[in-house]
């Protein structure tokens, strides 16, 4: 956890950093007792932050459980508020662009497919699509437990009606750059431009 703080501490500009599973202990009596003593020790913000600039809004969601009705516990769950709070969040933005960052995959990779999805992560999408959400992302900067996927994240930049999202992913040593898209927002909704 030290490592991946002083890593976070690195980068330049907002950060919306959101724990993941494998950030809580194993199963353990502490995954259970005190499962964010390690983040909270290292990343003392809010797990569930929001960062706003000049024309984007962008919403982190803590969708890590200590269990679960299933097998597969680090697949996680969102819980109804955690969807509505975000959703009532979007519904009253003045404009720009807005990003939501949950924990656990909406959508499967074909070598992850044989896990389970993140728990009503169908609704989740739904409802924050029609409050105006505009783009998603799941990654991980710093795991050591893949599937299928190198390390890596995103940096956004551009404007509101035209952002680029950049890919850095691990390369041994560091993070390099790793293709980037770009997308514009037209009458019609949102269309790649390129990437």
């Amino acid at each position: 956890m030290a490592a991946d703080a002083a890593f976070i501490d690195r980068l330049s500009g907002p950060v919306l950093a959101v724990p993941r599973s494998h950030d809580i202990p194993g199963v353990t009596p502490a995954r259970f007792a005190d499962p964010w003593r390690g983040w909270l020790r290292h990343v003392p913000a809010d797990m569930e932050p929001v960062v706003e600039g000049a024309g984007f809004l962008a919403v982190g969601a803590n969708s890590v459980r200590s269990g679960g009705p299933y097998l597969d516990w680090s697949r996680g769950r969102l819980g109804e508020a955690q969807i509505a709070w975000p959703a009532a969040r979007l519904e009253r933005k003045n404009g720009g662009c807005v990003y939501w960052s949950p924990i656990n995959p909406l959508m499967l990779t074909p070598a992850g497919a044989h896990r389970g999805l993140l728990g009503r992560s169908e609704l989740a999408l739904a409802r924050l699509h029609r409050a105006g959400l505009d783009l998603t992302h799941v990654g991980t900067g710093v795991s050591d437990r893949l599937v299928g996927e190198r390390n890596g994240f995103n940096v956004i930049t551009g404007d509101q009606a035209a952002p680029t999202v950049a890919r850095r992913r691990w390369r041994g040593r560091a993070h390099a750059p790793d293709g980037s898209i770009r997308f514009e927002r037209g009458e019609a909704g949102w269309r790649l431009i390129w990437g």
